[in-house]
């Protein structure tokens, strides 16, 4: 698919593959757009899919009984999202939404495995990978133990602004389209 070639380089899970595996990987590639607001996946689909921002924003959600949302986690080009799903087996853990208009690139799971199998730095990266989002899930978890209220929010701007704002001469400002 010539519209993929050379899409995996930038992406940080597979930039150490090389030539070959990354030729091989992006000829099994297929591209998707998302309009903003529209749902990639929801909690407990089947996990068939790693997707790969390309442009836009992605937002994984849990949404409550009542409709309430927490985000997860908020994504950027370059980001990769699905992965849980396809290693496991098991449905999906959350909801992922584009924020944006979003282009992605998706690989099937097949696919996927295989390249693991074959390439020990894949399988190295996603281990790098999952421990992070673990720590992530770790952070959150004591979070929501330590601070009240005040200080979730206070830390979440904090860093928001470091992962999202834009330095204005009046401070940084944080424009994605929130809930919360």
């Amino acid at each position: 698919m010539a519209t993929t070639h050379g899409a995996l380089r930038a992406v940080p899970l597979f930039h150490d593959l090389d030539a070959p595996s990354l030729e091989q990987l992006e000829a099994r590639l297929r591209l998707r757009g998302f309009r903003e607001g529209e749902i990639i996946f929801h909690r407990d689909d089947v996990g068939n899919a790693l997707y790969v921002i390309r442009t836009g924003r992605v937002k994984i959600r849990l949404l409550a009984d009542d409709g309430r949302e927490t985000v997860l986690a908020i994504l950027s080009p370059g980001d990769c999202f699905g992965e849980l799903a396809l290693l496991d087996g098991e449905p999906r853990s959350a909801d992922a939404v584009a924020m944006e208009r979003t282009e992605t690139l998706i690989l099937g799971r097949e696919d996927f495995l295989a390249a693991l199998d074959h390439n020990p730095t894949l399988a190295r990266r996603i281990l790098v990978l999952l421990s992070h989002k673990l720590r992530q899930t770790n952070e959150q978890l004591s979070d929501l133990v330590f601070y009240d209220l005040h200080g979730r929010v206070a830390k979440r701007l904090l860093e928001l602004a470091a992962t999202h704002g834009v330095r204005g001469t009046l401070g940084t400002e944080i424009s994605l389209p929130l809930t919360q």
